[in-house]
């Protein structure tokens, strides 16, 4: 039984040694020096994401011809730090003016004093070792015009900015300088294809879709009548003739320079609002009111 006793104290008094070595052998969680960052957008009807590691200047001076810069010029730069800097197209897109198809694509940059050039590549595992790159794997590849900021940035971001119905600019910003390049999505085809469908088929012509073709052609200055025959189409369909509608409606009306129908439907939107306590839309109707009567 001793024996025994004795066997069973070593046996604990060794799984604790181990266990304590385990523990030692666990890694140890520090703060990143340049942590993982993201951004998305929707640009026109497309997603786009960036995934990148942000370094900050910390004193350093960053763009430049010297050992003394972070980033030199005329060499290719990672876009960021760590792993590659990566973009992400739901949809095809226009990248300043390249269509470039669906996909993820690695970011690289060569800054120059008055010029870079901006590069996206299809092999995104490379990160800060570029002697594998390939050119023929580029999908894009353009130069832009870097700008002075005045305000420093200290730590490197990327951003959109820009943005319309159809594209927004891709920013990138670090220290004292600032890039920027263009992103379009074919929205054009895409909403007319939609709109010619369910036009083919009036089953699935509900009050959203007429009420989001109208919108549509007003928001992109198109063919009025067809925005006023849907807007009608709209509220037919939705029932109860929305304020929110009717201001629409009237604003299409006053663009075909019918004021005196757009004076009316105005002023049955402002009631429908008042009855709702909808401020915003009774000052806007009364404005515009206000302004349609003096072109009648």
């Amino acid at each position: 039984m001793f024996k025994i006793r004795n066997l069973a104290i070593a046996f604990i008094a060794v799984f604790a040694v181990f266990a304590s070595l385990s523990g030692f052998a666990q890694a140890i969680s520090t703060p990143a020096p340049s942590p993982a960052g993201s951004v998305s957008q929707k640009v026109g009807l497309a997603d786009v994401k960036i995934d990148y590691s942000r370094p900050s200047a910390k004193g350093r001076m960053i763009f430049g011809s010297t050992d003394k810069h972070v980033v030199a010029f005329d060499k290719a730069w990672r876009t960021g730090a760590n792993g590659a800097t990566t973009i992400n197209f739901s949809k095809e897109m226009s990248v300043n003016g390249t269509k470039v198809a669906a996909g993820t694509y690695a970011i690289y940059c060569i800054p120059g004093a008055t010029e870079w050039t901006v590069v996206l590549n299809k092999n995104t595992t490379l990160g800060g070792n570029t002697d594998g790159y390939k050119a023929e794997e580029d999908v894009a590849r353009f130069k832009v015009t870097p700008t002075k900021l005045n305000d420093k940035v200290e730590t490197f971001t990327i951003q959109f900015g820009s943005l319309t119905e159809t594209g927004a600019h891709l920013e990138m910003l670090w220290e004292n300088t600032k890039v920027a390049f263009t992103l379009t999505h074919d929205v054009e085809t895409e909403v007319m294809a939609q709109i010619a469908k369910f036009e083919k088929n009036p089953m699935s012509a509900v009050a959203n879709n007429f009420w989001n073709a109208s919108q549509y052609y007003y928001n992109t200055n198109k063919d009025m009548n067809k925005a006023l025959e849907w807007a009608n189409k709209a509220i037919e369909y939705r029932g109860g003739e929305p304020y929110w509608m009717l201001r629409h409606k009237a604003l299409v009306q006053a663009k075909l320079k019918d004021y005196k129908s757009a004076i009316a439907t105005a002023t049955l939107s402002m009631e429908k609002a008042k009855a709702d306590g909808d401020d915003a839309y009774v000052n806007m109707n009364k404005t515009s009111i206000e302004e349609w009567s003096k072109m009648k």
